[in-house]
């Protein structure tokens, strides 16, 4: 399943554009993700374009807003969220959950999940 806002495939079952993956984090290891605190440019994934291949990009719908951490997949166990500072961070070791897999084991889809939100 495409996840990736604003193309044409997205909500479809399509080959790839990205490699799915697990990021379990060892003991030590860190991620941070730094949110920006500025409006951004955004656009929405479910306009006309999406569903209608021959349609103009210029029909998508823009979104100005700063983004925020809105929730994962799993629901815990993946990062502390400071909305304040909008910064996500993510210490070792975490635990991902597994995710669907494909006939072959591979991951049918990424682990974890962070989904964002307008504000």
């Amino acid at each position: 399943m495409h996840s990736t806002p604003s193309t044409r495939r997205y909500g479809t079952l399509y080959a790839y554009d990205y490699v799915p993956a697990v990021w379990a984090l060892k003991s030590g290891e860190k991620q941070v993700f730094e949110f920006p605190t500025a409006n951004v440019v955004l656009y929405d994934p479910r306009s006309q374009m999406i569903f209608d291949t021959s349609s103009d990009p210029l029909t998508l719908i823009p979104i100005v807003s700063t983004i925020a951490f809105y929730d994962s997949v799993p629901g815990s166990g993946v990062g502390t969220y400071d909305a304040g500072a909008r910064i996500l961070t993510v210490i070792g070791p975490s635990t991902p959950g597994t995710p669907p897999l494909s006939g072959a084991g591979k991951p049918l889809e990424s682990r974890p999940i962070y989904n964002l939100r307008a504000g």
